[in-house]
């Protein structure tokens, strides 16, 4: 699902944190780049929770831009609502 379906889902599971705060806080613990905006890292590949969904674009003078959206698997959905219980101290 998307970063910002899951803060949803947070919210619902007591954790206080929106998408924007959740975007900050997944580039500050190395989830994701902070220098290819957002894009997922190795870390986070390699631990299987957040994936790349490439998008491509045809520009009006016929060229192509290639971007990528990052969204938070089964795995990464249960692996972050945990950590972030636990890190804030929340049953």
């Amino acid at each position: 699902i998307s970063l910002g379906e899951f803060a949803t889902q947070m919210k619902n599971a007591g954790i206080p944190m929106g998408r924007n705060r959740f975007f900050a806080w997944l580039r500050e613990e190395g989830y994701l780049l902070t220098q290819d905006w957002n894009r997922p890292s190795q870390k986070s590949m390699d631990l299987g929770v957040i994936e790349a969904r490439q998008n491509i674009t045809v520009l009006p003078d016929g060229t192509e831009r290639i971007s990528f959206t990052p969204r938070i698997t089964g795995k990464g959905q249960v692996y972050f609502i945990k950590k972030l219980k636990k890190e804030m101290f929340i049953g």
